[in-house]
């Protein structure tokens, strides 16, 4: 969990009590053998670079979150290979719909990968 931590932390943002609880709850997800989350990470040259998690609800359903690159290692494929890597091994689980939640960043590679666009979620932000 340390690495998959240095890369979403500075990724997302994550910070004080919700970035603690957050990645309190990643923890408990990997600590549990019969929970249906996997977190990946990709390495270049020994070092953390990427990151993704995947669901699998065994209805067919391969759901795809935390896909994060650090910055000076995107736009190389890292965050494309973790996301083929996850739904592959949904696919093996039983899965056959991939979904995830894409930012405007990462919204071309997702599309390259055969993902469409399902639905347009809104975002608050009270700043």
């Amino acid at each position: 969990m340390k690495h998959f931590r240095e890369v979403l932390q500075p990724t997302f943002g994550f910070k004080g009590e919700a970035g603690e609880a957050f990645f309190h709850i990643q923890n408990a997800w990997v600590t549990n053998s019969s929970a249906p989350f996997r977190h990946y990470l990709g390495f270049l040259n020994g070092q953390p670079v990427g990151a993704a998690t995947a669901f699998y609800d065994h209805n067919d359903i391969i759901g795809i979150y935390n896909i994060a690159t650090l910055d000076s290692y995107r736009r190389i494929g890292i965050g494309a290979a973790l996301t083929a890597h996850a739904i592959r091994e949904g696919q093996a689980a039983g899965g056959r719909i991939a979904v995830l939640q894409a930012s405007r960043v990462g919204l071309n590679v997702y599309k390259l990968l055969g993902f469409e666009i399902g639905v347009d979620i809104g975002i608050y932000s009270d700043s």
